[in-house]
């Protein structure tokens, strides 16, 4: 493993697992614990979304989160992520990119409108 490879996988180790140790409140995180073995909820999963998609330089989805949810095993696989070049990323569910693309592209008053037309399908669909 080259050198830089190996500071760069540990700078981002530090970095998430500093994460996990502040939305979890806990000064003891490890790289193999698992974040909802060590009391990590879907709710604190949305928050550790947030805080890593701020301070890691790359996109990273909440599904990633459920399928490698130990400190190592995310690291691992936001490395190979950005490695393998052009093949899709494991870090983003299919089509995620273009969801996020259009909802980004969108004013809010157009999220908003689209918001409406859904509920309001919702609504005439279940009879209300």
């Amino acid at each position: 493993m080259k050198p830089e490879f190996a500071t760069r996988r540990r700078r981002l180790e530090r970095i998430v697992t500093l994460c996990w140790s502040e939305v979890l409140g806990r000064p003891d995180i490890g790289p193999d614990d698992n974040f909802f073995d060590v009391g990590g909820t879907s709710l604190q999963a949305v928050k550790l979304h947030l805080l890593l998609q701020q301070r890691l330089t790359a996109e990273v989805s909440i599904l990633a989160l459920f399928q490698y949810p130990s400190v190592r095993g995310f690291v691992e696989t936001l490395v190979e992520a950005h490695e393998v070049g052009p093949r899709p990323s494991p870090l983003t569910a299919p089509g995620a990119h273009v969801q996020a693309a259009m909802t980004t592209a969108l004013s809010p008053a157009e999220r908003a409108a689209r918001q409406r037309e859904a509920f309001q399908s919702r609504r005439s669909r279940s009879g209300s």
